[in-house]
């Protein structure tokens, strides 16, 4: 670890214990790439989750990415989607477009296209490419 890595998460970590959302989400990031601070996923879904209850959008998303993978956190389909739907809702892009494929997969909800169709439309206007393409997909079925 490089001793400016070391010092930014130092200084993340008490930004986010003051409630700084974005330094709670690029806490965990770090702790999930072992940048700056030892990597260890449960922190990193622990952060993720801490500055998504905050509304920050892209914690969302990767805190419904950890609960679909068990990184850090028991898989689980169920709150991967609520994290996406909560992602999406806040702005995220690639929540929406998660969300879709777990609406399009019947992950963790029961199959259902048109919110699939709602979701990768939403993800595509912000331009997510592959929800673009899962959303011509779905319209040509």
């Amino acid at each position: 670890m490089q001793a400016d890595e070391k010092r930014a998460a130092t200084l993340l970590a008490r930004a986010c214990d003051a409630g700084l959302d974005k330094a709670c989400y690029n806490l965990g990031v770090s702790s999930l790439e072992g940048k700056g601070t030892p990597k260890d996923e449960k922190r990193a879904a622990d952060l993720f989750r801490r500055a998504c209850d905050m509304d920050h959008p892209e914690s969302c998303f990767y805190l419904g990415l950890a609960y679909v993978d068990g990184s850090g956190v028991g898989k689980n389909e169920k709150l991967a989607v609520e994290s996406f739907r909560h992602a999406c809702d806040k702005g995220s892009a690639n929540g929406c477009a998660n969300l879709g494929y777990m609406y399009l997969g019947g992950h963790g909800v029961s199959e259902d296209r048109a919110l699939a169709h709602k979701a990768f439309a939403k993800a595509c206007d912000r331009g997510v490419k592959s929800a673009c393409s899962a959303l011509e997909k779905l319209q040509s079925e």
